[in-house]
C-alpha cells in the first residue's frame, strides 16, 4: 500500500512545477527597451510647450530659489509662436492661448482619464475644480496640431 508508482511525482517535484507555473514570465531586456522606445514616441507629433515662467518660484524653472509667493499663481508655457497662460486660483485654473489658434483643450492628470475643457473664440478656458496633484494641458489647433504643456504640480 505504501508503494509509489514510478510515474507519480514526488511532492517536491510537484511543488516545484506549481511554483514555476505561477512565476511571472521573464521579459528579455531588449523587448523592454523596445517597449520604452515606443512609449516615448506616443506624442512625437505634439509640440512641447515648455514652462517658461512660474510665479511660485523663479522665472527660470528649476533654478531652486523661491521668491515671495504671489496671491495668484501664474504659469506661462511657450511652444514656438503659441503661449499658454494659466492662472491658478484656490478653486480653478483659468487660462488663455495666445494667439487663439486652439479649438480644444484637455486636462490630463496622473491616474485619471483626460477631461475635455471648453475653449472660447478668444482662446480662454477654465478648469473647475482645481486639479489635485500634477497636471498638463493638451491643446489641439483647428488644423489638428497638438501642443502639450510640461507636467506641473500644484
Amino acid at each position: 500500500m505504501g508503494e509509489r508508482f514510478p510515474q507519480e511525482p514526488a511532492d517536491e517535484e510537484l511543488l516545484a512545477a506549481v511554483r514555476s507555473a505561477l512565476r511571472p514570465p521573464q521579459v528579455p531586456e531588449d523587448v523592454l527597451a523596445a517597449a520604452r522606445a515606443v512609449y516615448t514616441w506616443r506624442t512625437v507629433d505634439a509640440e512641447l510647450a515648455e514652462l517658461s515662467y512660474d510665479s511660485a518660484g523663479s522665472s527660470r524653472p528649476g533654478a531652486g530659489v523661491r521668491g515671495r509667493t504671489a496671491a495668484l499663481r501664474t504659469l506661462t508655457f511657450r511652444a514656438r509662436e503659441v503661449v499658454v497662460e494659466v492662472g491658478v486660483t484656490p478653486d480653478a485654473l483659468t487660462g488663455q492661448v495666445v494667439p487663439p489658434v486652439v479649438r480644444a483643450v484637455e486636462l490630463h492628470t496622473t491616474g485619471a482619464d483626460p477631461v475635455p475643457v471648453d475653449v472660447d473664440e478668444l482662446g480662454c478656458f477654465t478648469v473647475h475644480p482645481l486639479p489635485a496633484g500634477r497636471f498638463r494641458l493638451v491643446c489641439t489647433t483647428a488644423g489638428g496640431e497638438r501642443i502639450v504643456t510640461d507636467w506641473v504640480g500644484l
